[in-house]
């Protein structure tokens, strides 16, 4: 029997445009697979390898083939030194291994299959290699797991200097990448104060070609003409993120501009230091904005543990920090903390909307909604309601359906797309026909928009939003609800999300339910159709509670939704 779950994930590999193989737990392919690292399995082999082996892992072949280049840091030290060379601001897909870190980079042909580069548990896979990939287990039953998953097929390319010093390493075995730290940096005598981790990121950091009586030809090129500006920025960044003092970055840096051919003024080399030391406050910004968002958006009592969870721009060297930037919110009344127990904070909440008892509108919104959901419940002025569904269970199909029901109801009708153009738009829309003519649709306002949508919607009409998108930082979607919900007056938003056929409720989970009037989820049911089951329901119709009701439905031509039989409760 073969394993639903593993074949799907296989294929989204393949429509990345990577070559697979099946591994066993032991890491060894399943097949000879020689003749994929020159072309793609089709879906119908895939599916036979994991019929003939339903456990088995997923095996990607690195190089040209899937345009990929991995570095496997197989320890914390390797990742440590490794991650020293990468700006925080890169995207880097990441896989968590039993052991380490797999990190994909786009194809680098000039790099080769290597094991123990720098002097570390870092290697290189690429032309003629593989990784083991998730959901993979090895023999210890430990998962392979994305850290940070690719989002599209775009991978970004290993820095230059990177590629440079990895090249250097396994071409020279008596490479000189170092620093002296018991006599000081160079022979400086600096090296006083300064922590050991800084000392390890300048020692990774300055490079083999400062000793200008050494005539080895195959050492980096570093300092000279044409990379003086960049070497000294990229020296004074990683020194910076190591941790060392501004005072020690502008001698090491001074020191280094001396060596530079030709020489680096003292003057041109403290710039270099200022601009470095900007960017890590830029850096330190950066970070403390995303704290403040997951702040904004957490209800009850939270851990330092859960903001290291969910914040997914926290790296390792910034997981130390987080407990720094709560400490500035608590000073600043933002946050407090709470019980004995260290760690645990409560967002303060202070801010008050009076409600004019006066001036309250009684009356329903009339909205109508498919399935009869307005049979069950009371749509009222300033309500959220959320379709969340499966890919292709017909989260469009019902925004489309929500706006002709509502079309001629007394209030403006605004259809905002993320995901369509015109001409595809077009084409749904004469799905309808010959029962509504495509003149009809000239009734409701269609909008291209992705982002934003509290700037552009009707307060006071019907706003379909189709759909808000996926955030890397997911619990940022439940933020974007709120600020609809607070730009709304007497209208009503309906927002469509997308969702995990593995998860209860639409991307970004919880966080997406607080606002919502009325939550309901779609899920394909081939070849039935789809299953329509209420997750939240306020201000009901009748005394039948709506909540954890499911309905079962079809689609026929993209367009009409047929309700098969009622409203039910599954037991």
């Amino acid at each position: 029997m073969i394993r639903s779950d593993i074949l799907k994930i296989a294929f989204s590999y393949i429509e990345l445009g990577w070559s697979i193989i099946p591994v066993g737990r032991n890491k060894r392919p399943l097949i000879k697979w020689e003749q994929y690292q020159k072309k793609i399995a089709d879906k119908n082999t895939i599916a036979k390898w994991y019929s003939k082996n339903p456990h088995a892992g997923i095996g990607i072949v690195t190089g040209k083939i899937s345009n990929l280049t991995v570095l496997d840091a197989d320890n914390e030290q390797a990742f440590k030194l490794l991650n020293s060379f990468l700006p925080d601001s890169l995207e880097i897909p990441t896989v968590k291994t039993p052991k380490g870190k797999h990190l994909y980079f786009e194809y680098t042909p000039e790099l080769h299959n290597t094991v123990r580069t720098l002097g570390t548990q870092l290697d290189i896979r690429n032309d003629g290699g593989y990784v083991v990939a998730p959901p993979s287990k090895n023999s210890n039953g430990l998962f392979y797991e994305w850290d940070s998953a690719p989002s599209s097929e775009i991978i970004n390319k290993i820095p230059s200097m990177l590629v440079d010093i990895l090249i250097q390493s396994y071409n020279n075995t008596n490479n000189n990448i170092y620093i002296n730290t018991s006599g000081g940096v160079l022979g400086g005598g600096i090296s006083r104060g300064i922590s050991s981790v800084a000392q390890k990121t300048a020692q990774q950091s300055i490079t083999t070609t400062l000793n200008s009586n050494n005539n080895n030809n195959s050492n980096i090129e570093f300092l000279c003409q044409g990379r003086r500006d960049s070497d000294l920025f990229h020296t004074a960044n990683c020194l910076f993120k190591g941790g060392m003092k501004k005072e020690l970055v502008y001698k090491v840096v001074e020191l280094l501009g001396k060596n530079c051919t030709p020489e680096f003024s003292q003057k041109e080399a403290r710039i270099k230091v200022e601009s470095a030391f900007q960017r890590a406050c830029n850096r330190d910004e950066f970070n403390m904005h995303h704290v403040r968002e997951f702040v904004s958006v957490t209800n009850g009592n939270f851990s330092v543990t859960e903001a290291l969870q969910t914040i997914t721009t926290v790296t390792p060297k910034t997981r130390t920090k987080i407990r720094v930037y709560l400490s500035r919110l608590v000073n600043d009344g933002v946050i407090e903390r709470v019980g004995q127990n260290d760690g645990w904070f409560r967002r303060v909440d202070n801010v008050i909307e009076k409600i004019d008892l006066i001036k309250i509108n009684e009356s329903e919104f009339k909205l109508k909604l498919p399935l009869d959901l307005d049979r069950l419940i009371i749509p009222q002025p300033k309500n959220i309601v959320i379709f969340a569904g499966e890919r292709n269970a017909g989260k469009s199909c019902f925004c489309l359906n929500i706006a002709k029901m509502n079309v001629g109801a007394g209030y403006p009708v605004r259809y905002l797309t993320s995901e369509m153009g015109g001409v595809e738009l077009k084409h749904r829309l004469k799905k309808f026909e010959p029962d509504w003519p495509y003149e009809a649709w000239y009734q409701v306002d269609f909008f291209e928009r992705a982002s934003d949508f509290h700037d552009i919607l009707e307060p006071d009409g019907l706003t379909i939003i189709d759909y808000l998108k996926l955030e890397d930082q997911f619990y940022l979607v439940g933020a974007k609800i709120r600020r609809i919900f607070q730009k709304l007056k007497n209208g009503i938003v309906v927002i469509a999300l997308q969702k995990s056929d593995r998860s209860s409720l639409g991307v970004g989970g919880q966080f997406t339910l607080d606002e919502a009037r009325l939550y309901v989820t779609l899920m394909s049911n081939p070849p039935a159709g789809g299953i329509a089951k209420i997750e939240k329901a306020k201000n009901w119709r009748t005394e039948r509670n709506p909540n954890a009701l499911q309905s079962d439905f079809k689609i026929v031509n993209g367009s009409k939704i047929l309700m098969i039989g009622d409203w039910y409760k599954n037991v």
